[in-house]
């Protein structure tokens, strides 16, 4: 695929393509996918074109040039010749037109009718995914303030953060309709914030996040379908059968969950689909090295206050993210092994540099320095003294499959046999500028060397729907993890950023050890650069500290306003205890009293009673007297004791009367159970205080 595939085109015309238009015919298209045809899904787009351009001329005659021009025009984005002759003969097999010898198609108009699409289903199924645009540009000005944003700007960037993580088979034709403001926010920042409008949506169930999968399933199997060659779809699906796959080092750890459990699913689904079509997986000997290099190189770096992530590799960051400690870290690289042979994946011990692969004249010094001119084209800073290694690997790797080859020609990858898959686009671009004395293969656009994106691409065009379906599922969401990860120019802005920081401000080695260690373990620095490294400023480590300060105070802070909420619960508690403890001494006090006064007062009337009775002015029955009698001992035997243990009398009725409190029960069963906590509280507050000192 030539280069200008990888380019966004813009044209002169004067009005530009609506990119709500595009949107409408991803959706229609969706809505039209035929089963183990997926190509087909394109003629009724195609026919309602050819009956257009049909109308305008007086023989029915529509030239290939032309028709690609109509339908760019038509639906917003641009399809190569080859894939648009495949569906033209698709459609000479189902009678809508005739092929001439000069190699154009004459239309026929009744058959064009009846496959045809109208304009106005490609309107309602774009206007369905209205709601996904309305929801974005929301999520843009509630989200990040970016309040000039409009849904057709929105729009675009939708659709070229599909682009960017396909095969960009597609290509589009936006006009810049920007403000001044806005064309500060580069591409790569929209990325980023669609990244978290799709992960947000999915995370909360919202219903926008069906549609923004069934979109990215449109775009993929459009993709899929634009980028088949000028032959028949089965022969391209046959092309890469029974392939021997050799696996690059990122793309292995990915394979096995070195990066987010998100990017691991969606590798694997590939994976199982490659096997589908009888493929196989290999790694060579250096690769295998490379990947246990990196995984204990993260062994000794997880847990280690001196480590930094402005050189941690992605695997190191991705495991300090996920919180792993060195046990976990060590465990994964004890497992890797059966990890490879459960995944399939077979190391190659060949030896490629002696016998009859010596005399192959391929020079990976040669392969080195293509590379590495390549890498300095698309970024003048790349920091290559990191990654000499890495490309010396990947040259190695490289030269071993030409080696492979041994100088066969092959005009697919099936016969070629042989492919080294990458993670990493300028590398896959690089070996196209190889020598052609290297790989004589080129003519027929077959390469040592390939994305497993372009990969992927190719191999879903037999795929049913509903494997498809589970795929773009999870590449979406692997897209987007990967979108969240900080670049290497990001990484590289960083460390400068902090070397200049602690040059010019007398900071802590606390406060650098924080920067060093701790700098992607939360999304402020993503969120405030939006991914740029362009975004960067002057105060960003300043900012990007008291964040991270602000965050390790944040949980110690909310567990002591916790406690003291605790505590305050705890001490009004022991107020109603008390107040209801008061209110029984109280009522007993009050009832020894009326008692001590009642036996006074039965005292005194007795006795007056037997005066009476004694000086003959009144004659009181014997049986009174008796009783009285016994009152009177009664309430003498009451007086003596009351006035000699009332108050122990009255502690013991106290106590009777708690026992019958139901209130004061459930406070005193609460109490017993918190009855050492004000000291807990209290030695937690001063943890908390130095804690948050340090």
């Amino acid at each position: 695929m030539s280069s200008s595939k990888n380019m966004q085109q813009i044209k002169d015309d004067n009005a530009p393509v609506k990119s709500e238009r595009i949107i409408g015919c991803l959706a229609a298209m969706g809505a039209h996918l035929i089963e183990q045809d997926f190509i087909s899904s394109y003629i009724p787009f195609v026919a309602t074109v050819l009956l257009k351009e049909s109308n305008s001329t007086t023989d029915n005659k529509v030239e290939v040039s032309i028709l690609l021009k109509r339908f760019a025009e038509d639906y917003g984005f641009e399809i190569d010749r080859a894939p648009m002759v495949s569906i033209l003969n698709k459609c000479v097999r189902k009678g809508i037109v005739v092929r001439s010898k000069h190699g154009n198609y004459t239309v026929i108009e009744d058959k064009c009718r009846e496959v045809a699409i109208s304009d106005t289903e490609v309107l309602r199924e774009g206007a369905k995914y209205q709601k996904v645009v309305s929801s974005l540009c929301e999520f843009y000005r509630d989200r990040y303030n970016i309040k000039d944003i409009t849904e057709s700007q929105v729009e675009e960037k939708l659709l070229l953060f599909f682009n960017k993580h396909s095969a960009k088979t597609l290509r589009f034709d936006f006009k810049d309709d920007y403000n001044q403001t806005d064309q500060k926010l580069r591409d790569i920042s929209h990325y980023y914030i669609i990244s978290q409008f799709i992960l947000d949506k999915k995370k909360h169930n919202d219903d926008v996040f069906p549609l923004i999968q069934h979109l990215a399933l449109a775009f993929l199997m459009s993709s899929c379908i634009a980028y088949t060659e000028d032959r028949d779809d089965r022969s391209q699906i046959d092309a890469f059968k029974n392939l021997h796959v050799y696996v690059d080092t990122p793309w292995l750890l990915k394979i096995m969950g070195a990066n987010e459990d998100e990017m691991q699913e969606a590798e694997q689904e590939l994976l199982k689909r490659i096997r589908q079509l009888k493929g196989n997986f290999h790694i060579f000997r250096h690769t295998y090295d490379e990947a246990l290099f990196i995984l204990n190189d993260c062994i000794h770096w997880i847990d280690n206050p001196e480590c930094d992530v402005t050189y941690a590799s992605n695997a190191l960051r991705s495991f300090i993210r996920r919180r792993f400690t060195k046990d976990d870290v060590i465990e994964f690289v004890d497992t890797f092994d059966y990890k490879l042979k459960s995944n399939g994946i077979e190391i190659d011990d060949g030896d490629y540099a002696t016998g009859r692969y010596y005399s192959t004249p391929i020079d990976e010094g040669t392969i080195i320095q293509t590379i590495e001119d390549t890498y300095k084209e698309f970024d003048p800073n790349k920091r290559n003294y990191a990654k000499q290694k890495t490309i010396e690997n990947d040259a190695k790797s490289i030269a071993y499959v030409l080696r492979k080859w041994d100088n066969r020609r092959a005009s697919t990858y099936r016969q070629a046999k042989f492919v080294f898959v990458t993670t990493n686009e300028s590398l896959a671009y690089a070996v196209r500028r190889l020598p052609k004395n290297y790989n004589y293969n080129q003519i027929n656009h077959v390469y040592p060397c390939i994305t497993n994106v372009y990969l992927g691409t190719n191999i879903w065009l037999s795929a049913p729907v509903k494997t498809i379906e589970t795929f773009s599922l999870k590449k979406l969401i692997s897209d987007c993890m990967t979108q969240l990860e900080p670049t290497e120019k990001l990484i590289f802005a960083l460390q400068k950023s902090i070397e200049k920081y602690y040059k010019n401000e007398p900071v802590s080695q606390e406060r650098l050890y924080l920067l060093k260690t701790k700098a992607f373990s939360n999304d402020y620095l993503m969120n405030t650069t939006l991914g740029d490294e362009k975004n960067f400023n002057d105060s960003i480590c300043e900012e990007l500290i008291e964040n991270l300060e602000a965050e390790i105070r944040q949980p110690l802070l909310y567990e002591n306003d916790r406690l003291s909420s605790s505590l305050k619960n705890y001490r009004n508690k022991e107020k109603k205890i008390k107040e209801i403890i008061d209110k029984c001494d109280y009522r007993a006090s009050r009832i020894v009293k009326i008692v001590k006064n009642s036996a006074l007062s039965a005292i005194l009337i007795c006795v007056v009673s037997f005066l009476i009775n004694s000086s003959g002015a009144l004659k009181i029955p014997n049986g009174i007297v008796l009783i009285l009698s016994v009152i009177l001992l009664i309430s003498a035997l009451i007086e003596v004791v009351l006035r000699f243990w009332d108050r122990k009398i009255q502690s013991i009725l106290a106590r009777i009367l708690r026992m019958g409190s139901r209130e004061l029960d459930e406070l005193q069963t609460e109490n017993i159970k918190n009855e050492q906590f004000e000291i807990a509280e209290e030695e937690y507050k001063l943890t908390i205080q130095k804690k948050t000192e340090e």
